[in-house]
C-alpha cells in the first residue's frame, strides 16, 4: 500500500472527510470541510559511491535515496467558517503522528488558514516529506 493510500485510510479511520486530490481534474462541490491529498514531488538521489552500501554475504547491497513530498489541502466551505480549517488541521496532524509507523517523516509543516476567493473556501495546507532507501537492482 502506497503512502497516499495509507494516509487516506488513516484519515478515514479518524472520521475525517478526505479524497485523493481533484478527481476528474475538478474541484468537487463541498458541503463540509474536506482534506484533499496529493503527491507533489518524488526524488531519487544517489548515495555513497556508485550507490554501494555494503555486502550481505557474497551479494553487494546498493540503494538509492527516495524522497516523497505529499500535500494535504484542507478546504472548509465559506459558510462553515475558517476555524474549521484549524480544527481539521489539528486532527490531521494528530492522526498522522499517532498512526503512521512504516516510514519516516523528514518534515511535516502546516501553513496558516486563509480565505481563497477562487474556491470560496477557507484553506490550510499541510506538507509532508518522507525519506527512505530503495534497494537498487543488480544487473
Amino acid at each position: 500500500m502506497g503512502i497516499l493510500q495509507q494516509i487516506l485510510l488513516l484519515l478515514e479511520q479518524a472520521q475525517l472527510s478526505c479524497a485523493i486530490a481533484f478527481p476528474n481534474r475538478r474541484m468537487p462541490r463541498l458541503e463540509k470541510p474536506t482534506v484533499m491529498l496529493g503527491l507533489s514531488e518524488v526524488q531519487l538521489q544517489p548515495c555513497a559511491l556508485c550507490n554501494y552500501l555494503g555486502s550481505d554475504g557474497q551479494t553487494a547491497c546498493s540503494a538509492v535515496g527516495y524522497e516523497e513530498k505529499i500535500y494535504l489541502d484542507i478546504y472548509s466551505p465559506y459558510l462553515s467558517g475558517g476555524y474549521q480549517c484549524d480544527i481539521i488541521a489539528d486532527k490531521v496532524l494528530q492522526a498522522l503522528i499517532n498512526g503512521i509507523t512504516d516510514f519516516s517523516f523528514s518534515s511535516i509543516s502546516r501553513g496558516a488558514c486563509y480565505y481563497d476567493p477562487d474556491t470560496d473556501c477557507f484553506r490550510c495546507k499541510i506538507s509532508i516529506t518522507t525519506q527512505a532507501w530503495l534497494s537498487a537492482a543488480q544487473s
